[in-house]
């Protein structure tokens, strides 16, 4: 079996590693440097904190911070605008997944001329982005490590997958995490978790996929509840913050699956948050999936640790299943149903939904490839699925 590996060049981990970004830049010889953020991380003194690391360290930082959740690319250009103006050099994003996906277009904005729009889809950038170094402060996407930017644009989601996108350097600091309040924790969570389980269930599975979507896959079942109910836990804030990083780089290395595919109509059709989407659907799925990879999803149930030794495949797969249900509810994760979308309006784009969900091609790396009719019971069964 031959398989490529793509992760960033450095990773950096631990507790106030953030501001390893300016020595990285330093190393470079980076003088004039885009720092991508948001209005949060501006008031909390982050940016400032960031800013001043890099000015000891004879670096000019800019700052742009406008950024709104799924981000479309007007405001990925006017990040763009300030970063030439400024003659900048390099990229530092810190911030969420929609932070540093903004970063990564910033940066292959400034090698490739092109329309950005051109690299809506796979493998379509001329020239690899400048120095990126990427910091995420929510344990959730993982696309610090991935070669993925996702831009929205006049309601179509851009989904652009190159190595150009990956950033040179992921620092990866829990104590950015510990502001995140519960509801987010477990939504950015259980995202993480559906991106580990899909990586390892998927037809473009491979022996390095799987060794980071095992660890992470155990890192976040064993913390996620705790740091839920523990917000300033901070062991359990490392272990979600290392899990989503070891789970970006899988998806990275594999793909997700149908949970992804199904996921996205959720979000663009009814407003549902890309975590809750995920995480409704993981049981369900699971419980249709499980049959076509028996041996891979009872891995699963065993890298959670919440298997008694002696079981057998199938009981292990069931243990999954439940497994997983009983973490939405302890999470509080919302139906479509408690969402607030009306019964009427989500039944009758079903047949809608199904189309989006086949659309994205993710579907298709489902180890049991779904007929439509499968998929259109299952949203039926996940409007008010518990």
């Amino acid at each position: 079996m031959n398989f490529e590996c793509h992760i960033p060049t450095t990773i950096i981990y631990g507790k106030g590693s953030r501001l390893e970004a300016a020595r990285q830049m330093e190393k470079m010889r980076k003088k004039r440097v885009l720092l991508v953020s948001d209005r949060f991380f501006e008031d909390t003194g982050k940016v400032d904190e960031m800013m001043k690391a890099m000015k000891e360290k004879g670096i000019t930082p800019f700052i742009y911070s406008d950024i709104a959740p799924e981000p479309d690319l007007k405001t990925a250009q006017a990040a763009f605008e300030v970063y030439c103006k400024s003659g900048c050099e390099a990229v530092v994003s810190l911030g969420g997944g929609s932070v540093i996906d903004v970063g990564k277009a910033v940066a292959v904005m400034a090698t490739n001329e092109e329309d950005f729009r051109k690299f809506n889809g796979y493998f379509l950038v001329p020239n690899r982005g400048v120095f990126h170094v990427a910091i995420p402060t929510t344990a959730g996407t993982g696309t610090e490590a991935t070669r993925v930017a996702t831009i929205r644009d006049e309601g179509v989601k851009m989904t652009c997958f190159d190595d150009a996108f990956m950033p040179d350097v992921a620092i990866v600091d829990y104590e950015l995490s510990m502001t995140m309040p519960p509801r987010l924790t477990a939504m950015v969570g259980m995202d993480a978790l559906a991106h580990a389980i899909e990586a390892f269930i998927s037809a473009k599975a491979n022996p390095v996929a799987d060794m980071y979507a095992l660890l992470a896959i155990e890192l976040i079942s064993n913390s996620i509840v705790t740091v839920y109910n523990e917000p300033d836990n901070e062991n359990a804030r490392k272990d979600m913050m290392m899990g989503s990083n070891y789970a970006g780089i899988a998806i990275s290395n594999s793909s997700v699956c149908a949970i992804h595919a199904m996921a996205y109509p959720l979000g663009v059709r009814f407003g549902m948050k890309h975590g809750a989407g995920h995480a409704i659907l993981l049981p369900l799925v699971t419980e249709y999936s499980i049959g076509s990879s028996p041996a891979r999803y009872a891995a699963i149930a065993r890298a959670m640790n919440h298997a008694p030794p002696g079981l057998s495949e199938d009981d292990l797969n069931l243990l999954l299943v439940e497994r997983l249900r009983e973490l939405n509810v302890k999470l509080d994760i919302p139906s479509p149903r408690e969402w607030g979308v009306k019964k009427e309006n989500f039944m009758g784009q079903i047949g809608d939904m199904v189309d989006d969900a086949i659309s994205t091609g993710t579907i298709d790396d489902n180890p049991r490839v779904f007929t439509t009719d499968e998929i259109a019971r299952i949203y039926e069964l996940l409007y008010d699925y518990q």
